[in-house]
């Protein structure tokens, strides 16, 4: 088994001041050939409450009938 050669690098800096949390990512190739990322992808959302329902539709296109609700609560999904 070979050892990787791609690592990414998650980082995390919060503002207490501004209230405010940032994301970065650093993508590092240790490998002698190039390489190309596709995507690279995060998301976040923020609510004033927990007054909200999360839908799910799992499965492929045309099959997305498994439905997954999860209930919000504060602070964490």
């Amino acid at each position: 088994m070979s050892e990787p050669t791609c690592f990414s690098r998650w980082s995390f800096s919060v503002f207490a001041h501004y209230n405010a949390i940032t994301e970065s990512v650093r993508v590092t190739n240790h490998s002698q050939t190039s390489m190309l990322v596709n995507r690279l992808m995060s998301a976040n959302l923020d609510f004033l409450d927990d007054h909200f329902d999360l839908l799910h539709l799992s499965g492929a296109w045309g099959r997305n009938m498994n439905i997954a609700l999860t209930f919000f609560k504060v602070g964490a999904i």
